[in-house]
């Protein structure tokens, strides 16, 4: 049996994630904190919807009445849409 043993390092994080039950190692954190926030979204599974509820906080700003209201509420229903039916994968 080859059993192989990892050492952490005082800068290595371990994510783990209640859905998947793996973990995750992440050595090379990306200097931009949002690039972070936005691999944790989609490892997730809830991209799209913190989009649709970010562009529904945006359109609450506007007229009802507005063209840009009408095409935020597009977007979001939209993202709805891939929220329920799409997975975002790495290239």
């Amino acid at each position: 049996m080859n059993a192989t043993m990892y050492a952490l390092r005082p800068t290595d994080l371990v994510m783990t994630d209640s859905f998947d039950l793996g973990t995750l190692w992440l050595r090379d954190l990306p200097k931009n904190p949002e690039a972070l926030h936005a691999q944790a979204l989609v490892a997730s599974g809830d991209y799209f919807e913190m989009l649709a509820a970010s562009l529904e906080q945006i359109a609450a700003l506007l007229p009802l009445t507005s063209t840009e209201q009408y095409q935020l509420q597009e977007h979001i229903g939209q993202l709805i849409y891939l929220q329920h039916h799409y997975v975002i994968t790495k290239k």
